[in-house]
């Protein structure tokens, strides 16, 4: 019971810190960096603290308000989860101690930057550790209001073309996403992805839900052809805003893309219920099943995690 305890205030705490850190900023902006610092390496080590935590006991879930799927609100973090929490801390860290020197003749940019910035580890964070549809969805909206900010953080003209262009992006990606959430909703009464894993069958309603919900995220992670946002939005960013939304912004979005966060395996066997993605899925099943090898539950080690083996079960 304590371990699982210990589990349940790393997870908490990798969203709530972050969060009171941003409002810490803004509330004491003279302090900002030293406040943004502090928090970001508050925020590593909790990530690392989750990190031992699912080594020791595997799996780590939680359940918001002692309401859980279908009602309510679940959050997992397991094997790939912790490996991309210890990422996003690495560059959050990096990012943290090279961005005081970077706006050190700018301190209006400073105090500007670590609220946003702080703000997006948040929703990193709550992202990596989200187990549903619709929560993915609200991570990725809380991501893309914080990652525009910053786009335009310089006050250049080409910057705020190249944020609007990246918000209107965005949104138009998640005009694509959120129906194909409705329908999938609409259709089998449930957004947690395990629930849906077990109750996904192929159907027209499928196919256009899955269709939606590709193409927003492909939009959202600028994948060609529709990659047209990226290239002023990230010229005219601050460097280390830029660091930042390429290392974790974009690679959150493009790991959902490829249904890799703690719940691949269920995201899997969703795609494979609609029988005629199998053929147009095959070259990346070698890829999503390394991902999927990378769920704890065996207390190994994380090289063990994520070694790649053949399935042979696949034909």
């Amino acid at each position: 019971m304590e371990q699982a305890a210990n589990a349940l205030n790393w997870g908490v705490v990798l969203i709530l810190l972050p969060l009171a850190g941003a409002l810490l900023v803004f509330s004491f902006r003279r302090a900002a960096t030293i406040i943004g610092i502090g928090a970001a390496l508050a925020t590593s080590l909790a990530a690392a603290g989750m990190a031992r935590a699912v080594i020791m006991d595997g799996t780590w879930h939680h359940a918001v308000g002692g309401w859980g799927a279908p009602l309510g609100i679940d959050l997992r973090a397991d094997g790939l989860s912790v490996l991309m929490l210890l990422m996003t801390a690495a560059v959050g860290l990096a990012i943290g101690f090279y961005a005081p020197a970077y706006f050190r003749d700018e301190p209006r940019k400073a105090e500007q930057f670590w609220p946003l910035w702080l703000f997006l580890w948040t929703g990193l964070n709550a992202l990596f550790l989200s187990a549903d549809i619709f929560n993915l969805y609200v991570t990725l909206e809380l991501l893309g209001l914080a990652a525009v900010a910053l786009t335009a953080l310089s006050g250049r003209a080409d910057a705020l073309t190249g944020a609007m262009r990246y918000s209107l992006a965005t949104l138009l990606g998640s005009l694509a996403y959120l129906p194909g959430v409705a329908l999938l909703y609409h259709g089998f009464g449930s957004v947690d992805i395990a629930t849906l894993a077990e109750r996904v069958e192929a159907s027209p309603v499928v196919w256009a839900a899955l269709g939606l919900m590709c193409a927003g995220l492909l939009l959202k992670t600028a994948l060609f052809p529709l990659h047209f946002w990226l290239p002023p939005a990230h010229a005219s960013a601050p460097a280390p805003v830029s660091a930042l939304l390429s290392a974790m912004f974009l690679a959150a979005g493009n790991l959902l893309r490829f249904g890799g966060h703690d719940r691949i395996a269920d995201l899997d066997r969703v795609v494979r219920s609609v029988h005629g993605l199998r053929s147009w899925t095959a070259p990346g099943r070698p890829a999503a099943a390394t991902l999927a090898r990378c769920r704890t539950g065996t207390g190994a080690a994380f090289p063990a995690w994520c070694r790649s083996e053949t399935d042979a079960g696949e034909g």
